[in-house]
Order: C-alpha cells, then structure tokens, then sequence
C-alpha cells in the first residue's frame, strides 16, 4: 500500500463510519406501537408506504367510495357534506374540491399542503419518517465520499501520467466510489421497524392484495382506504378501475405489492432521493405526481364517474407514462 492510498483510504473510512451510525436502524419498541395506531389512520400509513402521493390518492379513494366527489376528464369536484369525524386529508380535499379541480394542481392547494404536512409532521414526530435534516446529512456525506473518491482518482491519473502509476490508490478509489454511489442510492426514507410493520400489514391484509380485486362495495371506505394504503395506485385499478382512468392514473402492466411510489421498497427499508414538500422537504407540487413514481399520468376525458354503490366499467381506461425510482440497497437492524 502506497501513502496515498492510505491517506484516502483512512478518510473513506471515517466517512463510511459516520454514514453508518447515521444509517443504524436500532429496535423502538415505541414505533412499533405507532405504527399500530397508523391501522385507525390510513392516511397516515398511505404516506409512510408511499409518501404524499399515495396519501392523497387514499384519501380520494375514500371520498369515492362514500360518494363524495365526482371525477371527469382529471378534475375532481366533491358532493355532499362530508363528516366532520372524517380524517383531515378527507376534509381538506372535500373542501378544496368544491369547484372542479384538476387532481394535479390539489397538493398545491392550502387545505390540502397543510394536511399533507400535518401527517409528515406527525410521522416524523414518532420517528417512523426520518428527518429530512437526517436524510440530506446523509447524502452531503455520500457526495463527499464520492469527491474524495473522484479527487485519488485524478491524483492517481497524473502520477501515471509521469510514470508513477498507483495501482492500491486506484483500487482503494474505486471502491469508495462504489460504496458512495450505493449510499446514495439507498438514503432511507422510514425507518427499519417501519418497513417491517409495514412488511407484516401487508400479509395480515392479503384479501385487499389489487390481485384479489377486492370489492370496495362490501369492504365500504375503511377497505378502500387500507387497500390503497397498502398496495397503492394498483389498488385502483383493480377495484375502481373508471374512477382510476378518469383520474388519469398511470397503470402498471403488472400488479407489484412491493413497489413504493417513495421509490423503492428494500423489505426492511425503504429509501429514495425524493423528498415531499412542505417545509425542507420541497417541491411537493411538482414531484407528488411525477418523479416519486406517483402516475405522471395524461389528462383524460370520459364521463362523469360518481360511485354510488354500482357496477362500474372498466371499459378503456389508460393512464400515462412514468418512470418510478431507482435501485434500492441496504437494510435495518434486527426483527421487532
């Protein structure tokens, strides 16, 4: 080993140390009772599964169901009055949707930003969504790896090119360059004991699986909601399947349980380059529908579609293109 390679080796491994305490997914046994408490709130559990987008669209599920919205064309206009018990997503959609809204342009809307940012707050207050502090830390120091990695790199080319040619700095820089390039790849999102809850919800719900099709008439708005908590836009598609093209929802060619539209699912922990908005966590109104692997989907037209209980066609509906996160690596700590 030349000095070079050790100097730049020793830095790598100070970093990857402090990435590594940063990243330590210890047993909480106090957020394994919240995410109990999240069963009775599935809003919430719609944004820990998938993050904002998937919230919504959970809270727009409920609303349909209970018939208190219409949708036509990509708007949403709501009907009737809706409890006031109801969850404050519900509300603040209702109540955003009194005139025809584009779905598009509702989490820019005050009511509904606010609720949004109301449920991250709450996650992050029980530690089932990590900080967005936390979450940049990380990647400031994944991006410092990868420039020190690129910097011995540089230093290695030129001392080859005046025949000094450093082959333990150019090994050590490259793989500090890989491991720099998975840690930011793999920034987690929720935490470890979060994604395993999340992991046991999801068999324990196997029935409202978008495989089952399961009927939302009999399993009435607590159903809906769950089922598009936990399976997210698939869940649509396979139980309203109008209400999904009139909303112009992109639809996967197959029925994945394990896809988060925060961007991937790694089983015990789920990560991402996304953020949600509202707060430091910016651009809410421009990444919901697009780049966390929401639907990115078209405007379309169509009738009105208002659920009141009958059978719905499922005739021709098809949402637009999207491309949904990327890889997804690393994991938390022990089982609960």
């Amino acid at each position: 080993m030349t000095g070079a390679a050790v100097a730049f080796g020793a830095i790598g491994i100070a970093l990857l140390v402090v990435l590594a305490l940063l990243r330590r997914d210890r047993r909480d046994p106090a957020q394994v009772a919240a995410l109990r408490e999240l069963v009775d709130r599935p809003e919430h559990l719609a944004y820990l599964a998938g993050g904002p987008t998937r919230a919504l669209f959970t809270a727009i599920a409920a609303l349909d169901v209970q018939a208190l919205i219409t949708t036509t064309g990509g708007t949403v206009r709501a009907t009737g009055a809706v409890n006031s018990s109801a969850p404050v997503l519900e509300r603040a959609v209702h109540r955003s949707t009194r005139l025809p809204v584009q779905r598009t342009a509702l989490p820019v809307l005050a009511p509904v930003a606010a609720a949004l940012g109301e449920i991250r707050d709450r996650l992050e207050h029980d530690r089932l969504l990590l900080p967005g502090g936390r979450r940049d830390t990380v990647r400031a120091l994944a991006l410092l790896l990868l420039a020190l990695a690129v910097g011995g790199a540089v230093w290695a080319g030129l001392r080859a090119i005046d025949g000094h040619a450093d082959l333990p700095l150019i090994g050590t820089c490259l793989v500090l360059g890989v491991l720099a390039i998975w840690q930011l790849r793999t920034v987690p999102i929720i935490s470890g004991s979060a994604a395993r809850g999340l992991d046991r919800l999801r068999r324990a719900n196997h029935g409202l699986h978008p495989r089952n099709r399961p009927d939302w008439n009999v399993y009435g708005a607590d159903g809906a909601t769950l089922s598009v908590a936990l399976f997210g836009i698939d869940a649509m598609w396979a139980s309203e399947p109008t209400l999904a093209g009139e909303l112009g929802l992109w639809r996967r060619q197959s029925l994945d349980a394990t896809r988060s539209d925060w961007g991937c699912n790694c089983g015990s922990t789920v990560c991402g380059a996304g953020s949600a908005g509202g707060g430091h966590h910016a651009g809410i109104g421009s990444g919901l529908f697009g780049g966390w692997g929401g639907d990115g989907g078209t405007h379309h037209h169509g009738s009105t579609h208002h659920h009141g209980g009958g059978h719905h066609d499922a005739g021709g509906h098809h949402g637009g293109g999207s491309s949904c996160g990327g890889g997804c690596g690393g994991g938390g700590g022990g089982g609960d």
